[in-house]
């Protein structure tokens, strides 16, 4: 109350400065996380004895209790599971305090941000994404979160993710603004939520793009291709003629080199375009 500083704040000050260097490293790796095993955090961390660590933070009370999950009914004797290893969860106060030392900076955080980039890169190689772009935005790798985000964004939107994308956009306006890439997930996400003015605002943008710098990217050429259908569906183009040149690029041999995450949408925009135009055919076997 003296010095003006939030609780919070002391606890990063106070608490955190009492840690080993173990035990800070795993706490700024693996605090976004709802719950983390021993063998999830070891591999966030890059640390063997990660397990124990989490054993030895829940033992001292720190804000970190273990949360074993168990069998509804008992097992049968025979042929019974191995039990599941245990999760450890770690409190909302800690995960905020670890929040704002990583919003701080300094060579204990570089260090997590190197080493949760490597687990993502290991995780994505075996085609495990799906938890990449929050890993990346919560440890504060803004770069390599935008290129998640434009790879992986509409895969994000169809599994709930929309809240994470949404509060990506508003920490780093910047880093959005020199991707265009991600102006399309922004697009979709507010599409979706029927919010038309802010989704125009980002497709204006998409079809205002260079023509040079559009062509010169197979995922940008998709994005505004689907820009001028989802502006014609809400009525700021006319319908016919965007419908067919969308559907001579979905016939051209290079649709097949568009990428996988955007082609559902192209042909999605385009089948519900022909509807509206009533052409039932074609709009099916979009």
């Amino acid at each position: 109350a003296q010095g003006g500083s939030t609780v919070a704040d002391q606890v990063v000050n106070e608490v955190f400065s009492t840690l080993t260097s173990r035990e800070r490293h795993l706490l700024l790796c693996t605090a976004s996380e709802q719950e983390v095993s021993a063998e999830r955090a070891a591999h966030l961390t890059h640390d063997r004895g990660a397990g124990l660590v989490l054993d030895g933070l829940e033992s001292t009370g720190l804000l970190v209790t273990r949360s074993e999950h168990r069998p509804l009914a008992a097992p049968p004797r025979t042929g019974s599971r191995p039990a599941e290893a245990p999760r450890f969860r770690i409190h909302p106060l800690l995960a905020e305090v670890v929040r704002r030392r990583i919003s701080a900076g300094g060579v204990d955080v570089e260090l997590a941000r190197s080493t949760v980039l490597r687990a993502v890169q290991l995780d994505a190689s075996r085609g495990a994404r799906d938890d990449a772009f929050a890993r990346l935005a919560d440890i504060g790798l803004a770069e390599p979160a935008a290129r998640e985000l434009v790879e992986g964004g509409t895969r994000l939107l169809t599994r709930g993710r929309g809240k994470d994308v949404v509060a990506f956009a508003q920490r780093w306006p910047d880093v959005v603004e020199a991707h265009p890439e991600c102006w399309f997930v922004l697009s979709v996400e507010r599409w979706v939520h029927g919010d038309i003015t802010s989704t125009m605002h980002w497709l204006d943008r998409l079809v205002a793009l260079p023509a040079d710098d559009v062509a010169a990217s197979r995922r940008l050429t998709a994005q505004v291709l689907c820009a001028h259908l989802m502006r014609a569906r809400a009525g700021f183009e006319d319908l016919a003629p965007v419908v067919q040149q969308a559907q001579e690029v979905v016939d051209s041999a290079g649709f097949s080199r568009t990428p996988s995450d955007l082609q559902p949408h192209v042909l999605a925009e385009l089948g519900i375009a022909q509807l509206t135009l009533g052409l039932p055919v074609p709009a099916e076997a979009n």
